[in-house]
Parts: C-alpha cells; structure tokens; sequence
C-alpha cells in the first residue's frame, strides 16, 4: 500500500510539474501513445496468451512478475523503436526550419510514454515477485 501511495504521489507531482507552463496537452500524441502501448499488450498477448494483457490479476507472483519484466522491456524498446521513427521523420524534414521544433518534440514524447509505462504499470509488479 506505502508503494501504490508513493507512485501516486509521484505521478500526481509529474503532472504537476508538466501543468505548470500551462501547456499540458503538448504532452499528448495519440500516435506516439498507441506506437508505444499497442504492440507490447500484442506482444504479451502473443508470448503468455490471456494472461498475457490481464497479468495483474494472476495469482503466480513468480510469473506475474515475469511477464512485468517482459513487458516492461518491450515497453522501453518500443519507445525507443517510436523515437527512432520520429527521428527519421524528423530528418526527412531538415529542410523546413519551422517544423523541426515540433517534430523533435513529437520524437521526444515516445520514450516518455514508455518511461511512465514501465515505471508505474510494469515496474511495480516486477518488484512485486522479487520481494517475494
């Protein structure tokens, strides 16, 4: 209960820290968000099955916290893959000044959806089976 307080806590400072230039929704890319989400509940889905995408409501601890260990490492590799998209796209656009401020913005928002993904959805669950 400590933890889930904790994490809470420190997501509702992260959103406030972001809040305070008053310009919160630059934080949010639908694109992005479902580049990063989508295929690692797939990819879970298609390794673990069922159990897989609802793996917070498994009993086994021991494989609760594996497939939070994988999904915590598919989620920072597909932020990753979708900066690395972002940066192509970002360079195939050089020649447009007024647009690399936006676009940059846009490569940078995946890794942080997969930071946010990992550390308060998968992170905990994987703590969860190495307490134990």
């Amino acid at each position: 209960m400590r933890q889930l307080v904790s994490r809470l806590i420190c997501l509702g400072i992260i959103i406030w820290g972001l809040s305070l230039n008053g310009e919160l929704m630059a934080f949010v890319d639908m694109i992005n968000f479902l580049i990063v989400i989508t295929p690692v509940f797939f990819l879970l889905f298609a390794k673990y099955g069922l159990k897989g995408i609802t793996f917070f409501k498994i009993d086994d601890i021991s494989l609760q916290s594996q497939i939070a260990r994988d999904g915590g490492l598919l989620c920072l590799l597909m932020g990753l893959l979708a900066a690395l998209i972002g940066f192509v796209v970002m360079l195939g656009t050089l020649s447009n000044q007024a647009a690399l401020g936006p676009s940059m913005a846009v490569c940078l928002i995946a890794p942080l959806y997969s930071l946010f993904l990992y550390l308060f959805i998968f992170l905990p669950f994987e703590q969860r089976g190495a307490d134990d």
